[in-house]
């Protein structure tokens, strides 16, 4: 059944704020809409309830145990990094993804990216694409050189070559972990590449949205 969240402190208020509409072109299904919202201190106690009641073991049970495991652990990191400045990504009113990086002037970082199945064998398709796609946007702006990351090798749905496709190169790793980066002269293929099936809409008077209002029950439980 689903799990509702409980919110122990009445007073206390989630206020992410809705920076961006995400629309994807998916052959042979209707366009799939995503929405972003990027997190703020008042939204840990939702972020807490969400990493506390998402088991991916159960939502993904025909996946093998030991990269549910591993998905379970970059989750879980994933919502301990989004709870201050990081981004969540929502389809039907559902938590689908989570994103954090780090900008600067001498590199941006991805920190953690990660997605979240909606149902039961249920994932959204595009979601780490449309979370990336306000980074590489931001990224444009800067006067950074580069994207850096961190890819584990064991992770479902082949991060590495997935980032590579994205024009990701490594650059090292060890250790299960591959280190990429992407470079700004390589962006506009990049960007190229993503908006022939992914078109963000940025909102022009972004609104601060109470996330528990927005999704009463989240996750699958006992």
């Amino acid at each position: 059944m689903n799990i509702k969240f409980n919110n122990p402190d009445k007073n206390i208020t989630f206020t992410a704020l809705h920076v961006a509409r995400v629309k994807n072109k998916i052959p042979d299904m209707q366009n799939i809409c995503i929405d972003i919202y990027k997190t703020t201190e008042e939204d840990i106690n939702f972020i807490n309830n969400l990493k506390k009641s998402t088991d991916l073991h159960k939502l993904m049970p025909e996946m093998r145990f030991t990269e549910a495991d591993v998905w379970q652990e970059l989750f879980n990191i994933a919502a301990d990094k989004a709870k201050y400045n990081g981004y969540v990504a929502f389809h039907n009113n559902k938590p689908c993804g989570l994103m954090k990086f780090t900008p600067s002037d001498s590199a941006y970082y991805l920190d953690i990216i990660c997605t979240i199945p909606t149902d039961i064998n249920k994932k959204i398709p595009n979601v780490g694409k449309s979370l990336m796609g306000i980074m590489f946007d931001e990224f444009a702006k800067s006067k950074a050189p580069r994207i850096e990351l961190a890819a584990v090798t064991n992770a479902p749905f082949h991060a590495v070559s997935k980032y590579m496709r994205l024009g990701f190169k490594q650059t090292g790793g060890e250790n299960g972990v591959v280190a990429m980066k992407l470079l700004k002269d390589s962006l506009p293929e990049t960007l190229k590449k993503l908006k022939t099936y992914i078109r963000t809409e940025y909102l022009k008077n972004p609104k601060k949205i109470n996330l528990e209002n927005l999704q009463k029950n989240t996750r699958l439980g006992d």
